[in-house]
């Protein structure tokens, strides 16, 4: 009898699936925080905050992580560049922050020396912190010098050049000063926000007043991006208690002169309990729309390109009003087109906050992704796409962290007291289509270095992808500052314009797809980032500048574990268990399982060792009724397995040496898997 050998087939399997593309539709996303090295959850005891941000803080050329603690520890991961994350909070210098409340994350360049910097804003009687990047892995706390010195309570920011002269300010958000809540609805007296000119030399100046931007509205997110295409950013902030305070507000930028409100004229004074917005050019047509969260209603806003905006949130499906009989409650929002088909997608976090009776909210309230049909309608694919969670969520960002194309998602979530059970969710994205994808990294000269302000559009016939690049967005994050265009089938595009915040235009033409474009502002030319060694198993040819390269990624590749990464390609003995695992435990068998506690007597040896491998034959792997394997022996077992894993096929067959195979399953790709009690085959197979 053949000996049980899927105890050591099921790692190898999954390795298998990603390094095939499937024919027709898998789940994308796998959770896998714990699987890539991230542990954290933030703790809020009134459930407000829950920032993240992805940058790359050590210029390695992997993007790395921090995500807020609130009341805990905030955290900084290192990406290994390997599939994994290493907790460098403590080397780095940045365990303070368990001394502050903490609630939103944006980091830049604020002196243009080539690292980033972090901003972090904090609850009420705490300054907001500014870590200066020392450019050797580790930060120094320079807030005071710095003249960040206002208490407030602060749940967000964003980085900007507003005065166009190469530094990046930050503009605060700030929230309730004074509660008073009244019947029926709120009249909160609100801290001002602050804006933070950059004076150079790592110094800062209080200014928003002289701007008029010292708005009171009870500020939860903001953004930063150029609404009208003038070369100067402007300003848009979510307000919360907007029917009773003030609702949304959109700043235009006007310097050397103040800013200006245009959020009547806009149509963008959303009168809504604003939680969190999202960027994102939703119809392909060159001009940026927003989504802004809210406790019911969501809000996406389209705009028309003259200055004024459409809502079209329920012909588009994108409302999340309600769970059940009680109101949801949104906050991160994300526009990114995670499946490449070349138009962006909506991610929403939801999560649970206590309301009023006449707003009441539900517990129960899972996070959206919305899948854009081409069409300005979505779809909500949520379940479809493994990205479900009704647990409470908040800030939301996205970043290619893996540079495999695709765009991986990390979501925040909160737990309400020290020490409360729970993770932060990381999405990998593994896309299996075969879809062509962009992806833009900018550097300003002129401009400030982050290149924040910037806009990049990509062309092809008649369609034009476009993506600004923001200093922070979403709820209390920022997601990466490297831009990313799904493309579909196409493989080259006509021409690549970035539109630098001061305006200036460089133009690329006949751009091939699937790479990294470096552009430095001023050059008239661009690199290509990849990785150029040869021996690591993302190596690109065409690349002319090196960086991102990946050998091996390591993790636990066996999926019974509870930490379990579907893209390991090596085992590194880190796998967890929530039971004893059965298996054999003699390493000199055929099927020695390494994680076994319980020898369960299924051991086999080769008994007769040959110095040449046994070779068998399967034809053919493109098969409408059936196909043939040859192997040694009279007897075969053999699996097939589908992309997500699952066994659709099993049986032992007894006709040998020639074994003739007629599975009737659905058309599509699968995994073969055999083994004639020797020697154990895996091979891609296609039925027709």
């Amino acid at each position: 009898m053949i000996s049980n050998f899927s105890r050591i087939l099921f790692p190898i399997l999954f390795i298998f699936q990603i390094l095939f593309y499937p024919e027709g539709h898998s789940q994308s996303f796998n959770e896998v925080s714990r699987a890539v090295g991230i542990n954290h959850l933030t703790v809020s005891f009134n459930l407000i905050g829950g920032g993240l941000a992805f940058f790359d803080y050590d210029n390695d050329g992997h993007e790395d992580l921090i995500v807020i603690g609130g009341a805990a520890q905030d955290r900084l991961f290192r990406n290994n560049g390997d599939g994994t994350f290493t907790d460098e909070t403590i080397k780095a210098g940045l365990n303070n922050s368990n001394y502050f409340k903490t609630q939103a994350v944006v980091t830049g360049d604020i002196n243009n020396d080539g690292y980033r910097e972090i901003f972090i804003a904090t609850d009420i009687g705490d300054p907001n912190i500014l870590y200066l990047n020392n450019g050797d892995g580790t930060f120094t706390n320079i807030s005071d010098g710095a003249g960040i010195t206002h208490e407030s309570w602060s749940l967000g920011a964003t980085l900007l050049d507003f005065n166009q002269d190469g530094l990046l300010d930050i503009y605060v958000i700030n929230y309730i000063e004074e509660n008073n809540p009244v019947e029926g609805g709120f009249d909160h007296t609100c801290f001002p926000n602050f804006l933070y000119i950059n004076k150079g030399n790592n110094q800062f100046e209080e200014v928003a007043a002289t701007y008029l931007v010292d708005e009171e509205g009870c500020g939860v997110a903001v953004t930063s991006f150029d609404e009208n295409k003038d070369g100067k950013t402007d300003i848009y902030i979510a307000n919360d208690f907007g029917e009773f305070i003030i609702p949304n507000v959109y700043f235009q930028n006007n310097y050397p002169n103040s800013f200006d409100d245009q959020s009547e004229t806009s149509g963008l004074d959303a009168h809504i309990y604003g939680m969190g917005i999202g960027l994102g050019d939703i119809d392909n047509d060159g001009h940026t729309d927003l989504y802004t969260t809210n406790i019911g209603r969501n809000v996406l806003y389209h705009n028309n390109a003259d200055g004024t905006y459409t809502d079209l949130t329920t012909s588009a499906g994108v409302e999340n009003t309600n769970y059940e009989d009680l109101f949801t409650t949104s906050w991160g929002a994300v526009f990114f087109d995670y499946d490449l088909d070349g138009s962006e997608d909506l991610f929403v976090s939801n999560g649970f906050i206590p309301a009023s009776d006449f707003i009441k909210t539900s517990e129960v309230d899972p996070n959206k992704l919305y899948r854009n049909n081409g069409d300005l309608t979505f779809e909500d694919v949520t379940v479809e796409e493994n990205i479900f969670n009704d647990e409470i969520s908040r800030g939301a960002a996205y970043s290619d962290f893996d540079h495999d194309g695709d765009l991986d998602l990390a979501v925040v979530k909160l737990g309400k007291v020290l020490g409360s059970p729970g993770n932060m969710l990381f999405y990998q994205n593994n896309q299996n289509n075969e879809n062509h994808w962009l992806q833009v990294k900018l550097e300003g000269t002129t401009s400030n270095r982050d290149a924040f302000g910037s806009t990049v559009y990509a062309y092809y016939d008649q369609t034009v992808w476009s993506q600004e690049i923001s200093g922070g967005s979403s709820h209390a994050s920022q997601n990466s500052s490297i831009s990313h265009f799904g493309l579909g089938n196409v493989e080259r595009i006509d021409s690549l314009v970035v539109r630098w915040p001061n305006g200036d235009n460089e133009t690329l033409y006949d751009i091939e797809a699937n790479h990294t474009y470096f552009i430095i502002e001023n050059t008239n030319g661009y690199e290509i980032l990849g990785c150029t060694d040869p021996n690591s198993i993302n190596y690109d040819p065409d690349a002319t500048l090196n960086q991102g390269c990946i050998y091996s990624i390591f993790g636990c590749t066996d999926p019974r574990a509870t930490n379990y990464n579907p893209t390991a390609t090596e085992d590194n003995s880190s796998c967890e268990f929530s039971f004893e695992v059965e298996g054999c435990m003699d390493d000199t068998a055929l099927n020695f399982d390494k994680y076994a506690s319980i020898d369960d007597g299924s051991c086999s040896y080769v008994l007769n060792t040959r110095n040449e491998r046994i070779v068998s034959k399967v034809y053919p792997t493109r098969w409408s009724n059936s196909f043939i394997i040859e192997s040694i022996g009279s007897q075969l077992e053999v699996k097939i397995y589908s992309y997500d894993g699952k066994l659709v096929y099993s049986k032992i067959h007894d006709d040998g040496p020639k074994f003739k195979i007629s599975p009737e399953f659905s058309p599509g790709a699968y995994i073969l898997v055999f083994s004639n009690g020797v020697d154990i085959n895996r091979v891609k197979v296609i039925k027709e």
